[in-house]
């Protein structure tokens, strides 16, 4: 039987469930598994919306599948290694 090093709540697997539902949500972690990018790059590689990449980053980080920093105006999205 698998065991998580970090307790997880029911309420957290469904927002990890419900957040890699969504094939674009998939996409962005895809994107990710290469290393931090800033949202201005995950908008140019998927031409998608700012809001619409923003809107999905924050459901990947209210999951806990995401971490981010700010430098200055740019915030940088990558995965968090604790959450996978």
């Amino acid at each position: 039987m698998y065991r998580s090093l970090v307790p997880v709540t029911s309420s957290q697997n469904v927002l990890i469930f419900a957040a890699l539902a969504d094939p674009s949500r998939l996409a962005l972690l895809q994107r990710l598994r290469s290393g931090e990018r800033r949202v201005g790059e995950l908008c140019e590689e998927t031409r998608l919306a700012q809001s619409l990449i923003s809107f999905h980053l924050k459901a990947l980080r209210e999951a806990g599948l995401l971490r981010f920093r700010r430098q200055g105006r740019t915030i940088w999205y990558a995965i968090d290694p604790a959450g996978i």
